[in-house]
């Protein structure tokens, strides 16, 4: 870009202290997206990092019921516009049942409005990565072991 080309706005946002880091195991999962496996990092802002075998998204959750040491919790997904999602956010809402070791999960995804849910299992430790930019997913599935 040369000096005189305008920039197109942005805003800058950094990634807090890592707090939690979660596995995610699909056994029912969304057609376009068929990764089994994910790793969910946690940032103590509110933001995230979740990284699978075909793509990479970052974005901000809420914990909207619970904690993560509660029996059963919720947390809601805004990632940010990517390429995966055709330029676009989307929604996750994911219900956690920490006895069970179980999660459902509803995509509203703003290109297929009928996206069923999904379900797996997922395991809890502690987020080691500071910056979650620089993993790839052959490093981050080894994460929590």
């Amino acid at each position: 870009m040369s000096p005189l080309e305008p920039q197109a706005p942005s805003v800058t946002v950094r990634f807090g202290a890592p707090t939690t880091l979660m596995r995610l195991r699909y056994q029912d999962l969304y057609d376009r997206k068929p990764f089994p496996d994910a790793t969910l990092l946690y940032y103590d802002n509110g933001l995230y990092a979740i990284l699978s075998p075909g793509e990479n998204h970052y974005g901000a959750y809420v914990i909207t019921r619970g904690d993560f040491d509660a029996d059963h919790y919720g947390i809601d997904f805004i990632s940010l516009p990517s390429t995966d999602w055709n330029g676009k956010a989307v929604h996750h809402e994911l219900r956690f049942d920490r006895p069970a070791g179980t999660f459902l999960q509803q995509l509203t995804n703003p290109d297929d409005p009928d996206v069923a849910p999904q379900r797996g299992t997922f395991t809890i430790a502690t987020n080691p990565i500071a910056d979650p930019t620089t993993l790839t997913w052959e490093h981050a599935r080894g994460l929590g072991d």
